[in-house]
């Protein structure tokens, strides 16, 4: 308490009587202001610097989940089968079925829900421009990749898959 009290003196200005006072206290308000643009600037490139760090993970996220992704197609078609069609099962069940709601959950579940449910609707949305996307991603991602994964995450995905999907248009 002390100590708050000191700085809060310290911090406050009197009305200076002599010049020398006056000129203390523009002085000591010039180097408070000058520590404070530093400490600004410093919050400033910090922030910056964390930016760029979450924006590398997230590319390096979505480049693993691509890798991952492709890897997965060329092996369905070099085998000309799936070796388990239980994911594709889940992800069409859970993108083509009506949602179940129950009265009796948690906030966070229901918030879950609905969290889920817009991902749901954008991937319902790609059936009729990216078909082909609707399939990459059903065959090629477990379902807790894509919707328990970050907005950033789901959104570089639903990009990538687009993306893909326009390639091989071009390419066919």
């Amino acid at each position: 308490m002390a100590d708050q009290a000191e700085r809060f003196g310290a911090m406050s200005v009197t009305f200076a009587k002599a010049p020398d006072l006056a000129k203390i206290q523009a002085e000591q308000i010039t180097q408070w202001t000058q520590k404070l643009i530093d400490a600004i600037t410093k919050i400033q490139q910090d922030a910056q610097t964390s930016a760029n760090v979450c924006q590398e993970r997230l590319q390096v996220t979505i480049c693993e989940l691509s890798t991952r992704g492709n890897a997965t197609k060329k092996k369905i078609l070099k085998n000309n089968k799936l070796d388990t069609s239980r994911t594709v099962k889940a992800n069409f069940r859970l993108v083509f079925e009506p949602s179940k709601h129950s009265e009796y959950c948690s906030k966070t579940t229901k918030y879950a829900m609905e969290f889920n449910a817009v991902r749901i609707k954008t991937v319902r949305g790609l059936c009729e421009s990216y078909p082909d996307a609707v399939i990459a991603l059903s065959t090629s991602y477990p379902i807790k990749v894509w919707t328990e994964s970050s907005v950033e995450v789901f959104d570089g995905l639903i990009k990538m898959l687009k993306k893909d999907a326009e390639k091989e248009v071009e390419v066919d």
